[in-house]
């Protein structure tokens, strides 16, 4: 038997053996194909990384979702947790031990995915100031667009091999708040984020108010509250990284 014809029936199997996921930003299950040992390879490698594995690892996750879902649709950042967790139950089984420092926490996958992650608070939201014109238009984005962000601020991060560890950590802030904002108006003039480069849009929200910039902050933190509370149990909250796509 050739490699081809391997292949062929390996992809076959795996077209068989599809998963249903409640996908928040559809409001429906979609059907996804589960992870292969050549994603679970890319997922544990990003781990290497240091403090780059985060920007890394959620580089691959979007990837893999995106891959192995069986129809085309624009993922939402606000869908890969529930997508991801539930790809890797179905590879790995619903408990995972997390080890550190000797300490062992055991987690249920099926507990965290029989929770609603609805994200109640988060949604196209205009924040803007008394005494200033000028108006930022807020909103979750695609796992491309996330996926284009993450790729420029790695790039930068690479070629910048001497920055201090403060200095990186700064770059994820602005990055961060650069994700979310989608629309500008300034003195009654709009214009559409996206139609800057990422270096110029960088730019731009260096230099926003920081009291605007504070409002901002709050929308977000309010978003990573929502994806906290889906991942604690018991008060404890489970890191989605490298570790949990490997099986000990």
């Amino acid at each position: 038997m050739s490699v081809t014809s391997i292949l062929s029936k390996l992809n076959q199997i795996n077209e068989s053996n599809l998963i249903s996921v409640y996908v928040p930003s559809a409001k429906k299950e979609m059907k996804f194909k589960p992870i292969s040992v050549r994603q679970q390879k890319d997922l544990i490698k990003s781990g290497l990384d240091g403090i780059l594995s985060g920007i890394i690892i959620s580089n691959v996750i979007n990837q893999v979702i995106t891959d192995n879902s069986t129809e085309k649709y624009d993922f939402l950042v606000v869908d890969k947790i529930p997508v991801i967790l539930s790809l890797r139950k179905q590879s790995f089984g619903s408990e995972f031990v997390s080890k550190q420092d000797q300490n062992e926490t055991r987690y249920d996958l099926d507990l965290i995915l029989s929770k609603d992650l609805s994200y109640t608070n988060i949604g196209k939201t205009q924040l803007s100031l008394d005494n200033v014109d000028i108006t930022v238009t807020l909103d979750v984005l695609t796992l491309e667009e996330d996926t284009k962000i993450n790729n420029f601020q790695l790039d930068k991060l690479k070629k910048g091999k001497e920055e201090d560890i403060s200095e990186t950590v700064g770059s994820l802030f602005i990055y961060e708040i650069l994700k979310f904002i989608t629309k500008l108006e300034v003195n009654k003039e709009e214009v559409d984020m996206k139609a800057y480069s990422i270096k110029d849009r960088l730019s731009v929200v260096e230099n926003i108010p920081a009291e605007l910039n504070n409002k901002i902050l709050e929308y977000i933190q309010g978003f990573r509250k929502e994806e906290m509370d889906y991942i604690t149990v018991d008060g404890n909250t489970l890191s989605i990284d490298a570790r949990l796509f490997s099986k000990e």
